[in-house]
């Protein structure tokens, strides 16, 4: 799947969620903020790929990775013409850490070519699926 318009939109809504992070005060040295606690924001950007995917006519949900390398991540699926797709920015871009530990990697800025869609071997029962 390569339109570049749509993975603009979906980097533009990464990018509101990355600078709203970056907004708060932070508490300490090492990123703590009370808003996020010691989290990071890949579930915020899974939610904000949904909303810009369901905009555009897709049926889209947020899967959190227990296997992924960060410890615990979250994308987007959807569907797309009988098949699924993931929608992710790897979360190595935007933050540092591991499992619910995280910290703001600063001046990040996304553009399309950061947005990651690839297919996935689902079938419609796992796109339903609670266990994904």
């Amino acid at each position: 799947m390569k339109n570049s318009a749509l993975r603009a939109k979906m980097a533009a809504a990464a990018q509101a969620v990355y600078d709203a992070w970056g907004a708060l005060e932070q508490s300490d040295p090492d990123g703590f903020e009370m808003e996020y606690g010691g989290g990071g924001i890949c579930h915020l950007i899974a939610d904000a790929f949904c909303e810009v995917l369901d905009q555009e006519g897709f049926s889209c949900r947020t899967v959190s990775d227990m296997m992924s390398s960060a410890g615990v991540h979250v994308f987007a699926a959807f569907e797309y013409s009988g098949a699924y797709y993931s929608a992710d920015i790897p979360c190595f871009i935007y933050e540092k850490g591991f499992a619910y530990s995280f910290s703001r990697v600063p001046d990040v800025h996304f553009d399309a070519s950061d947005v990651s869609i690839e297919r996935l071997s689902w079938t419609q029962e796992d796109f339903e699926s609670e266990d994904y």
